[in-house]
């Protein structure tokens, strides 16, 4: 099982910026999930304006996969803050 990581993220770029950096932390994994096996983006990259999916990817032993998904969207606006919302 993978788990601990945010549903969503948005980011507000400031003032005529057209990209803006997002943190998370890196994924929980349990159940015999496996390795990391690819990881679209790291925590702490520049993401441009829009919606930009992050998914991990990992693989044990046997060939089984686990995924998950999440986006990071990055809007215009007046201030620098970022939240992450969990369902």
């Amino acid at each position: 099982m993978i788990k601990d990581l945010p549903d969503i993220i948005i980011i507000i770029a400031l003032g005529t910026a057209t990209a803006a950096q997002a943190t998370w932390s890196p994924p929980q994994v349990t159940d015999n999930s496996g390795l990391l096996d690819s990881q679209a983006h790291l925590p702490g990259a520049i993401f441009p304006l829009g919606t930009t999916p992050v998914t991990y990817t990992y693989r044990d032993g046997e060939g089984n996969t686990a995924s998950t998904t999440f986006n990071v969207i990055v809007q215009t606006g007046e201030w620098g803050q970022s939240h992450s919302y969990n369902g």
